[in-house]
């Protein structure tokens, strides 16, 4: 495909999207319209960007590229947060047919490709799938340092595994192949459980 038809086509896919999103919401089509519908009296944005920052500042040390938070495609993080967040007794967190033992890539791809999204044709790994949940309340009138507090704790976790033998998850906060990140948090409000979805992916993506 030459560049120029490409360029057009993800700006077509991203208009769509937004208009899509903005029939959902009433026509409220700005990322924090997004956000404030989807977790009371948090602003979303401002966690999202603290968590790619504690990517970062890691990622700092061994002199690689900063982590770049993609807003006009988040829909993946979104959609697999909202589902885990009213389905999580029933399906496991990566699962996504009933066949799947725990994480199947090929399974996850096929799920992305049905989102319209697809990866640019390299050798190795195209991206790869982090999910934590915890315990979360707040009756604040602003709870977004308490949701950013709470991850916190996920993101400490994954920081663990730093120097061990298996490190997945730590192994992709600092990866070199990827460059890019989605990441979304829902909310159970009956269990008080958070659910915290992180994307990496290489650096280009065609959209179907």
């Amino acid at each position: 495909m030459k560049s120029g038809n490409k360029y057009i086509k993800i700006i077509f896919t991203t208009m769509l999207f937004t208009l899509t999103l903005g029939l959902s919401l009433g026509n409220n089509t700005g990322a924090q319209n997004i956000s404030l519908s989807t977790i009371e009296n948090v602003n979303i944005d401002t966690v999202k960007q603290e968590r790619t920052k504690r990517h970062n500042q890691e990622r700092e040390k061994y002199w690689l590229d900063w982590y770049i938070l993609d807003q006009n495609f988040n829909i993946s993080a979104k959609t697999r947060s909202d589902k885990l967040s009213k389905s999580w007794k029933t399906i496991n967190l990566h699962q996504r047919s009933k066949k799947d033992w725990y994480y199947s890539y090929w399974n996850i791809k096929s799920w992305f490709e049905d989102l319209w999204v697809s990866f640019e044709d390299v050798s190795g790994t195209l991206f790869t799938e982090s999910i934590w949940r915890w315990y979360y309340k707040c009756n604040k009138t602003d709870c977004t340092q308490d949701l950013i507090k709470s991850i916190k704790s996920t993101f400490s976790f994954f920081m663990r595994e730093k120097g061990k033998s298996r490190k997945p998850h730590y192994n992709w906060i600092v990866s070199s192949k990827f460059s890019n990140m989605w990441v979304w948090i829902s909310i159970d409000k009956k269990t008080n459980r958070y659910f915290l979805v992180s994307h990496y992916w290489v650096n280009t993506i065609n959209t179907k």
